[in-house]
């Protein structure tokens, strides 16, 4: 139909592989994520005053399978928002509210892993999962989106990590697992970093409109987000070095 969101598929050269029309017959583009393997995608769409979906879609055949969706996208409650893939793909994560929920891509089975422990009224902005050891870096605004807290859960032991001022917009694991980069939004987005050890988070000498998305390449040296807000662009930062 006129107005259907589409995935665009597109080599690292900028040549754009194929078109794929978003499953659900949706008009509103959310977030996708890459399987590990390359042949599946995890897609979250929605449409105007319906509901977020989760959709498993094979990249070869276009054919898609829903497997969650959200509540009515007028209310703020319920919404999906992150999602995630295991390093073996074998199970995806996503975000429903501030839960974070375990789907095992074989059995179809799904549970709750992490239920959110900030104060009343804290949003989470995102996870994301260390491909070395399945530890998670969780992101939450709280204080009416004053202060980001960045938190780590490993074997369900939760800690806060830091503290940001600003409201939450991202999060993600480097590569090697032994940095953390946090996206905050105050009149601008900034992004921090973290060493996972201990020690003060540093900012980059980097701004945006927003940073959403986050995303660090294998060799550590491009990091993919979207910007602004909504988010119209998606960008590759090359020669990216989250040193001091």
């Amino acid at each position: 139909m006129a107005g259907t969101a589409q995935i665009a598929i597109q080599s690292r050269n900028g040549r754009l592989e194929r078109r794929i029309e978003a499953p659900g017959g949706f008009a509103i583009f959310g977030r996708v994520r890459w399987a590990p393997d390359g042949r599946s995608l995890a897609v979250r769409v929605s449409g105007p005053l319906e509901t977020d979906v989760l959709f498993l879609v094979d990249v070869t055949t276009g054919e898609s399978r829903e497997i969650a969706r959200g509540s009515d996208q007028r209310k703020e409650d319920d919404k999906i928002r992150e999602i995630r893939w295991s390093a073996d793909g074998q199970t995806l994560f996503f975000q429903r509210d501030n839960d974070i929920h375990a789907y095992d891509v074989a059995s179809r089975a799904d549970r709750v892993i992490y239920r959110s422990q900030s104060p009343e009224g804290a949003t989470s902005a995102g996870f994301d999962v260390r491909r070395q050891d399945g530890a998670f870096v969780i992101h939450e605004s709280v204080d009416k989106g004053e202060r980001c807290l960045v938190q780590v859960m490993h074997d369900g032991q939760l800690r806060v990590r830091g503290q940001l001022e600003g409201t939450c917009t991202g999060v993600a694991w480097s590569h090697d697992g032994t940095r953390i980069l946090a996206a905050t939004f105050t009149t601008r987005g900034h992004l921090w970093v973290f060493e996972h050890e201990g020690g003060e988070p540093w900012k980059l000498p980097l701004s945006s409109d927003i940073f959403w998305d986050l995303s660090v390449s294998p060799d550590g040296r491009e990091l993919l987000f979207s910007a602004g807000n909504p988010r119209p662009n998606m960008v590759t930062l090359k020669g990216f070095n989250a040193s001091r």
